[in-house]
């Protein structure tokens, strides 16, 4: 068992992909309760049924066949979109769960001083001459900012399809257009704006 590092540099790094992990099985949560739902399963048995899918795009796949089947045509262009983000965010995640920890040293300053910066790249046999981009601590913030959006989306989303009385007519507009995100300053999950 490896030590926990001292260093703030690392100790920051590894939280940050810590909270970016929990903020994606958030958003499995989210696809859970909505299969829930769509497959007309109580959420016990929906959660036992949706979790032993181990495929993300299999996931996406049935809760796309489940909505049509259910509510066809409805939000198609909310929906289409919906799922095409959460694509992304499950593109994401499997980097941030499979890549490697590369560490930026400077060995000229004082031991715990000395790693200067961490980020995730891929595994060394599957670098290339189109590599991707190293996933900083910054790229974690904003994906754990995605998946809170993606999260509370889908659950919105369920809530509005199953009748629930309390979501906000401003919705209704929403569902009639494609996710946008970052969303508008106007809509309803947008990072509040500090008051001047």
């Amino acid at each position: 068992m490896t030590a926990m590092p001292q260093d703030k540099v690392s100790q920051s790094f590894l939280l940050a992909r810590a909270l970016a992990v929990s903020a994606y099985v958030s958003v499995e949560r989210a696809q859970a309760g909505l299969f829930a739902h769509l497959s007309g399963a109580t959420e016990d048995k929906a959660g036992i049924i949706f979790f032993k899918i181990t495929s993300a795009r299999s996931r996406r796949e049935i809760l796309e066949k489940l909505k049509r089947k259910k509510h066809s045509q409805l939000h198609n262009l909310y929906w289409n979109s919906l799922i095409k983000f959460i694509g992304e965010l499950d593109n994401r995640r499997n980097a941030i769960i499979h890549w490697m920890i590369k560490t930026d040293m400077n060995i000229d300053l004082p031991p715990a001083a000395q790693i200067t910066k961490l980020s995730l790249i891929p595994p060394s046999w599957w670098i290339g001459d189109d590599d991707p981009p190293e996933i900083e601590e910054k790229d974690l913030q904003e994906f754990v900012a995605k998946c809170d959006f993606a999260e509370r989306s889908v659950n919105v989303f369920h809530w509005s399809i199953s009748g629930h009385p309390h979501v906000d007519a401003a919705w209704q507009d929403i569902f009639q257009q494609p996710l946008a995100y970052p969303p508008p300053y106007t809509h309803p999950l947008a990072p509040k704006q500090p008051a001047p």
